[in-house]
């Protein structure tokens, strides 16, 4: 049968566009490394203040750290619709995934927000966001926060699509997570999904670091940058997990590979990352299990394009763990 097609662009586009390796061959290569992250631990070591790190951070870097994720659209084909959409963009940093989707697709209304004031400063000074091209919508607001988004910004049942990329990875403890994903739960139309894309198990980085001192890791799968930020690594199943418990069916969730080369050292460089669509039912009925007991059900509640830059240089750790 023929993918589905999305406005020209088919699912088998999006295959070739992330399938460079097996990932089960990476994990036979690393069974050491997996039985180590599901050893038991004593629960979470010191992850420091993280909204000040990211502060620091773009401060530092301001926009010139991570690169425009022109890519985001093959990762997610939904986003090619013509009709008008809601996207919420969560974590926007200082613009590297919305800009691209809003040059590409002015049609849409972007909201978007940053739990650093400079991230958000940063979107808003490009000229696209301050032009009448487009709709754009930026504000501080900590994803984690019990307090809802000021002034209304988001309104309850109104987004499209959510995108959440590199941002579950950067959150301190499972529980921030859950909190992040029942504001989303919160925010999407019946129907709407959530955009998922982040670190994968046994990803470069997530080798290097697990070769490290222990210092650096502060639980399984999560390390801390020596910025302060922390990185943690999802399997697709730890990823789905953590969608389901809220309410979240599954579209579709699964590992994009990608191979980047090292013009110099003719290295290669193994990529991995989870890539999945989670849809909020169109009604209660669609929910199963004991997901209606979770908080999504109630009231209460950080790259070169893959593919396209397999001869990038390898660069500093920081980049090498923050984006492709």
């Amino acid at each position: 049968d023929k993918p589905p097609i999305y406005d020209g662009l088919t699912f088998l586009e999006m295959e070739w566009h992330c399938s460079d390796f097996e990932w089960t061959t990476l994990a036979n290569e690393h069974e050491d490394i997996l039985q180590d992250e599901n050893g038991e631990r004593d629960g979470w070591g010191n992850c420091g203040n993280q909204q000040s790190a990211w502060e620091d951070h773009y401060k530092q870097h301001q926009n010139k750290h991570f690169p425009m994720k022109n890519y985001i659209q093959l990762a997610f084909p939904e986003l090619q619709s013509k009709q008008q959409k809601t996207v919420l963009e969560c974590g926007c940093g200082s613009g590297s995934c919305i800009l691209p989707l809003a040059k590409q697709h002015p049609h849409n209304k972007y909201i978007a927000f940053d739990l650093s004031a400079t991230a958000v400063e940063c979107l808003l000074r490009h000229e696209l966001a301050q032009s009448n091209e487009c709709d754009i919508t930026a504000f501080p607001w900590d994803l984690t926060s019990e307090a809802a988004p000021p002034d209304n910004k988001i309104v309850d049942a109104s987004v499209d699509f959510a995108t959440l990329v590199f941002v579950l990875s950067a959150l301190e403890t499972e529980a921030k997570s859950v909190q992040a994903l029942t504001w989303l739960y919160k925010f999407l139309a019946p129907g709407g999904s959530v955009l998922f894309r982040d670190y994968g198990l046994l990803d470069v980085a997530h080798v290097r670091f697990h070769a490290k001192p222990k210092s650096h890791k502060v639980d399984n799968c999560t390390y801390k940058r020596g910025d302060g930020t922390l990185v943690r690594f999802f399997s697709t199943e730890s990823a789905e997990r953590l969608f389901n418990q809220i309410g979240f069916q599954t579209v579709r969730i699964e590992y994009h590979t990608v191979v980047n080369k090292n013009r110099s050292s003719g290295q290669e460089i193994k990529k991995v990352f989870v890539n999945g669509v989670f849809k909020k039912p169109v009604s209660s009925d669609e929910v199963v299990g004991d997901a209606a007991a979770v908080g999504g059900l109630t009231s209460q509640t950080a790259e070169p394009e893959p593919n396209t830059a397999r001869d990038s240089q390898t660069t500093a750790e920081t980049a090498n763990t923050a984006e492709h």
